[in-house]
């Protein structure tokens, strides 16, 4: 299974979980797949550790799964703050933008970004960003 695969499931798990697990069926919705296509990689995932499925329920990110999460919203909201306030981005247009971005650069050239916009506290939209 691709990085890139792990990280947006996780991602998008802990966005949808509030705080009962996220369903599948709004996974699929948010991701754009197909529940089949949801189901077959919930199971991958909870093979390889990221996930627990409860039997025709909801899905929970184990320590792993979160940590992943935790990883890409750091990435994603730096790469924001960059495209909004070094690059003049409008705030409807950073967010697909950073989507793509966050999968792209290295965590070392992520973690350099950081340190050279000075450590921002908050991204664009005011969400913490929360170094990892």
């Amino acid at each position: 299974m691709r990085d890139l695969t792990i990280e947006d499931y996780c991602r998008s798990i802990r966005k949808l979980d509030s705080g009962k697990g996220a369903r599948s069926v709004d996974l699929a919705r948010q991701l754009t797949l197909s529940k089949i296509t949801v189901a077959v990689t919930l199971a991958k995932l909870q093979r390889a550790g990221y996930v627990l499925k409860e039997k025709y329920g909801r899905v929970h990110l184990t320590e792993k799964g979160k940590d992943v999460a935790r990883h890409m919203d750091f990435r994603h909201r730096v790469m924001e703050f960059f495209l909004h306030r070094t690059l003049g981005m409008p705030l409807g247009k950073v967010h697909a933008e950073a989507q793509r971005a966050e999968h792209v650069f290295s965590d070392d050239a992520i973690r350099r970004l950081y340190h050279h916009l000075g450590r921002p506290k908050r991204d664009p939209h005011g969400r913490d960003i929360v170094s990892v």
